[in-house]
């Protein structure tokens, strides 16, 4: 969301990601983009993780019931052209077990 009065030119993102503490990986911005001002829009971005050890590192998910709270964060920093600078951006929020769906509880090794 651009809350700003002007677009908002991105030529680049690092972001990275972690879900209950555990750092999961990085975001990046495949190419620029355009952010209307006052308005939203939606970006592609790059994932680069090593899934399998990530997961393995969340082992208390395992314990969890589908409905349970689960933190994740993302933190970094996004590269405006206009402006020629990195703008912090980080993010907090959660999600269950239930919202990923199956194919990816069955990639977590998770019960179906």
């Amino acid at each position: 969301t651009n809350a700003n009065p002007i677009a908002m030119p991105l030529e680049s993102a690092n972001i990275g990601v972690s879900v209950a503490r555990v750092e999961m990986g990085h975001l990046s911005l495949p190419f620029p983009v355009n952010v209307p001002a006052n308005s939203s829009t939606l970006v592609d971005l790059d994932a680069e993780t090593d899934l399998l050890r990530s997961i393995a590192k969340l082992g208390g998910v395992h314990a969890m019931n589908m409905r349970t709270p689960i933190p994740f964060e993302l933190d970094g920093s996004v590269g405006v052209s206009r402006l020629n600078m990195n703008l912090p951006v980080r993010y907090r929020g959660r999600f269950t077990l239930a919202q990923l769906g199956s194919n990816a509880l069955g990639l977590m090794g998770l019960p179906v």
